[in-house]
């Protein structure tokens, strides 16, 4: 995660939440499995991968989210 927040740096923002120490955000967006990634859009959830993916997995839901 970390490598795609340099490599996305300026295009959007990557952020980590440590689910143990704000379960209300975890209730808010289902999240019952880590790893899980939210990708947000205009302060919306627009896609969710739950689970260990590749990188070029993620590379193409980010993308994707891009436009």
């Amino acid at each position: 995660l970390e490598e795609l927040a340099d490599e996305y740096a300026g295009r959007m923002t990557i952020a980590k939440l440590d689910v143990d120490q704000n379960g209300e955000v975890a209730a808010k967006y289902g999240i019952m499995a880590i790893p899980n990634l939210i990708i947000f859009k205009n302060g919306q959830p627009l896609s969710q991968i739950v689970g260990y993916k590749p990188k070029a997995e993620l590379k193409r839901a980010l993308d994707a989210a891009l436009g």
